[in-house]
């Protein structure tokens, strides 16, 4: 009896759909707009228009929609920081290498 009981519990939990990652619209929002302030702005825009368009979907009552349009939006935020970070850090080192080569050369 009890493996019969196992499995019928096994197989309740399978049938029942998952329930997709809540997300806080304004806290989405706030990162898109920090990724177009602090970030490479292009790429910031793209991520606030999907986190206006993951908004949507949530009030319209498709959360699986909503959830992968959040997703594309905190993808896209975390990208324009994470370019706009690399290009800072870059920069200078570029800068130093390229004067350490050409005063070696002399």
């Amino acid at each position: 009896k009890e493996d019969h009981t196992l499995l019928a519990s096994d197989t309740q939990e399978k049938d029942m759909p998952a329930k997709p990652p809540s997300f806080h619209k304004h806290r989405l929002r706030s990162l898109a707009i920090f990724s177009i302030i602090c970030g490479c702005s292009c790429i910031g825009v793209l991520a606030l228009i999907y986190a206006t368009k993951a908004s949507e979907k949530q009030k319209a009552g498709s959360q699986v929609s909503a959830a992968d349009w959040a997703w594309r939006s905190r993808r896209l935020s975390v990208l324009s920081i994470s370019v706009w970070v690399s290009l800072i850090i870059l920069a200078p080192v570029s800068v130093y290498l390229i004067s350490y080569l050409l005063t070696q050369a002399e």
